[in-house]
């Protein structure tokens, strides 16, 4: 269920600017994680027919969580709140706990890593602003 959780942002958007932000970190995201997912699985030597049907169940469940975020985007200010703090909170665990911590524990190219990291921060950061300036426009 936490992987779905992360798509609820996308659904309770109603914006679709901020819809295209969090598709667009999320894409990045999927990327990443769909990445560390399958090289744990090579690294696990898992048989083929069980990877497919976790990469199977993976992609279901995102669609899953776009679709929940669907349906729960009319709810009350106070409800939809607590969905997108859920899904935010959900996103950086993920992340910063499980990936990165994963990541860093392997010495070999430990300087590149942080590197990758500090920029992938700036070009977040970076969104971040663009948001805040396309809603002054507004």
């Amino acid at each position: 269920m936490s992987i779905s959780k992360q798509r609820l942002a996308i659904g309770l958007e109603k914006d679709w600017i901020k819809c295209l932000v969090i598709f667009g970190a999320v894409l990045i995201h999927k990327w990443i994680e769909g990445l560390t997912l399958g090289n744990y699985m090579r690294k696990s030597n898992i048989n083929k027919k069980v990877t497919t049907i976790m990469i199977i169940i993976f992609a279901i469940m995102n669609t899953i969580g776009i679709g929940i975020g669907w349906i729960l985007c009319d709810s009350e200010k106070f409800y939809m709140s607590i969905y997108m703090s859920i899904s935010a909170g959900t996103f950086f665990y993920i992340t910063t706990i499980i990936i990165l911590e994963e990541e860093f524990n392997n010495i070999k190219y430990r300087f590149l890593k942080f590197f990758t990291f500090l920029i992938a921060v700036g070009i977040g950061s970076c969104f971040w602003f663009l948001e805040q300036y396309i809603n002054q426009e507004r």
